[in-house]
């Protein structure tokens, strides 16, 4: 089974792949389909990360979780 952290950090980082999708369709005047996939898959993946995790997450636990994860890649 996947580690919660290792899912918030992935969907975290598809929502900001989606902003950035979303302001190269607007851009570019096209529709923006694959930001819209991207912040549902963030967006589930962050809503199941929140809810297998053992009293959720703040918003001040995300940097935190963020440098536990990189030194867990790292080590």
């Amino acid at each position: 089974m996947i580690d919660p952290d290792y899912a918030l950090i992935a969907g975290i980082f598809f929502v900001l792949l989606a902003v950035i999708s979303l302001l190269a369709a607007l851009a570019d005047k096209r529709r923006p389909g694959s930001a819209i996939a991207l912040t549902v898959l963030g967006g589930g993946m962050i809503w199941w990360a929140s809810a297998r995790a053992p009293g959720g997450y703040a918003p001040t636990d995300v940097p935190m979780i963020v440098l536990e994860i990189v030194g867990r890649v790292l080590n």
